[in-house]
């Protein structure tokens, strides 16, 4: 900010405040010098508090002179004007400090709005000083002119503090043009009528109505806007002033004399003011609170309606209390049909252990997220796999309100799961299970204590087959011997191709005699064989090397392959027995 501005800043500051100050006096003015309601002081803290502290001085100093200039024409005279100022000027910049310094994570606060207390507070704490100062200067016992300072200049604090502040900062609350009318009329009718309330029970009332301008202010906070209310509060205080400053009875209160009914005045202001305002804050905040709250929810109801995840809450116990329309995948009515089941009946039979677990997981978790499969219970009768993101929500005392899942379909990931799978465990030119898959199935029988046989098997001379007639011949006749092989086999036998031209029998359960008759067969049917290659027929035989599946499968495949290398060696077309 630019000098001239600064000047005509602190110029405009200086008229605000001896108006203020003249108006306080001419007011509601007990003895020389001292008044009902000193509202000066909070232009100057708002001023303070708008701006950087490093511009502070100027504005006070002209404040002072100001200061000590109506004190010499108006109050305690020239000798009390170097007090007044000093005394001002402290309280001002004590206050301005105070509501800078103060946040809002002091302990204990945090139920009621903090810009509430922040101003009441300072408005109790600020005027001490000038207040304990006030009893060498003003004429009178001192406990009386203590408490007719402090008084004074607290609720001047507390009533015009708030308002100003919010002046200095610019803070204008955004309206529309369809609420304009309603916000004119409470802003300016329910001051109007709080200072009808408010002279009928102080002037007018034969009988003590002292609460019915606070139930005002009560009302007041269901429907008013901050302004409307401050504006409502300052009404109340300003018929008070008035009535003080100018004599008027207060009705039953006609036989106290005129100090007594300034201090009843007084203490039922500021009572006021500590009892309603924060609690109006409070309101307010609540109001601000559940707007948000709405906003919220359309936006979550929003995202859950249009969301191809299904998204559920269900209670501790597991029922739901919240689904989304993309439920739909799961059943095939309403989601509110399903509001008080538990989520468990979505999930298949097989599958329900599982839920319940994850669920009781997700409890446990205390916040962390919970990952699991599960199959769904379809009302089509198909089932499909489903892959859910659980978290527990905990409330303040740390017990779970509800577990949040977001549900997703999973039935194409894992058909795709299953077809790798399948690619990584199959050879893909005879379809037969490759090497890898066959060592499982080896040993997963080791694992179990089962007996069985494995059997090596070699096409002869293959190689002959390739170069004679090609790659191409060599596959169909890889295919004519898988299609061959697993036409004599049983339900329970593994046939796997384990290398070019060698595939590999396991012969789950079966005994040596078995597996001697089962791979003689297979021998002697794969010599009986041909392939068509174009016009050409392909016959080719096999040597069998087998033997029985001991404790160390890799031990036993290599019994077999010497037992397969006897075999080739005896002459091939042949089953040779490991010893």
């Amino acid at each position: 900010m630019n000098t001239d501005a600064t000047l005509r800043q602190t110029a405009m500051l200086c008229l605000g405040y001896m108006l203020f100050a003249c108006v306080g006096i001419h007011m509601a003015h007990l003895v020389k010098g001292t008044t009902f309601l000193w509202p000066a002081n909070a232009l100057l803290v708002a001023q303070l508090v708008s701006t950087p502290r490093r511009q502070w001085l100027q504005p006070t100093l002209g404040v002072m002179a100001v200061c000590g200039l109506v004190t010499g024409v108006y109050g305690l005279g020239w000798n009390a004007a170097a007090f007044t100022m000093c005394a001002n000027a402290c309280e001002s910049l004590l206050a301005a400090t105070l509501l800078t310094l103060m946040r809002p994570s002091v302990p204990g606060l945090t139920l009621l709005p903090w810009s509430q207390w922040q101003k009441l507070v300072v408005g109790l704490i600020a005027p001490i000083a000038g207040a304990a100062a006030s009893v060498l200067f003003v004429p009178g016992d001192a406990p009386h002119a203590f408490l007719q300072w402090y008084l004074s200049h607290a609720l001047g604090l507390m009533v015009f503090l708030p308002g100003m502040i919010a002046l200095m900062q610019s803070r204008q609350v955004r309206m529309t043009s369809g609420t304009l009318p309603y916000r004119l009329a409470c802003d300016w009718g329910l001051p109007l009528v709080m200072g009808a309330v408010s002279w009928f029970c102080f002037v007018l009332s034969p009988i003590p109505l002292f609460y019915v301008p606070v139930l005002a202010l009560v009302a007041g906070m269901v429907i008013a806007e901050p302004l409307a209310l401050a504006l409502m509060y300052l009404t109340l205080a300003m018929v008070a002033a008035w009535t003080v400053g100018h004599g008027r009875s207060y009705g039953v209160l006609l036989h106290l004399d005129h100090a007594h009914r300034l201090s009843f005045a007084q203490l039922y202001l500021m009572a006021v003011a500590l009892g309603v305002m924060p609690v109006a804050g409070a309101v307010r905040n609540m109001r601000q609170l559940l707007i948000r709250l709405r906003e919220s929810e359309a936006r979550y109801r929003l995202l859950a309606d249009n969301s191809t995840d299904i998204i559920m809450s269900t209670s501790p116990e597991g029922r739901i209390r919240f689904a989304s329309h993309s439920v739909r995948q799961l059943v095939d009515h309403d989601p509110d049909t399903l509001m008080g089941t538990f989520a468990s009946d979505l999930v298949a039979h097989s599958h329900r252990r599982k839920a319940i677990a994850a669920h009781r997981r997700a409890i446990e978790a205390q916040g962390e997220m919970v990952v699991f499969e599960f199959m769904g219970q379809l009302d089509t009768g198909q089932p499909r796999w489903f892959e859910a993101h659980m978290r527990c929500v905990q409330g303040r005392d740390g017990e779970a309100e509800c577990v949040v899942s977001v549900i997703r379909d999973m039935s194409e990931r894992k058909k795709h799961e299953s077809e790798l799978t399948l690619a990584a465990l199959t050879d893909p030119l005879t379809g037969l299970p490759n090497r890898r898959m066959f060592i499982e199935a080896v040993s997963d029988c080791v694992e179990k204590g089962r007996t069985a046989c494995i059997a090596l098997i070699d096409l002869d001379h293959f190689k002959l087959v390739n170069d004679r007639f090609g790659h191409a011949a060599g596959d169909e006749v890889l295919k004519t011997f898988a299609t061959v092989a697993r036409q004599g086999l049983r339900a329970s036998d593994m046939l796997a191709r384990i290398g070019g031209e060698e595939f590999a029998l396991l012969l789950p359960g079966a005994s040596m005699s078995v597996a001697k008759m089962i791979c003689g067969r297979l021998g002697a049917t794969l010599g009986q064989a041909v392939t068509h290659h174009g016009d050409v027929e392909i016959s080719v035989t096999s040597s069998i090397g087998l033997a029985r599946l001991g404790s160390d499968p890799e031990e036993t495949m290599s019994m077999a392959d010497k037992a397969l290398y006897e075999a080739k060696a005896a002459g091939r077309d042949r089953l040779s027995v490991a010893a």
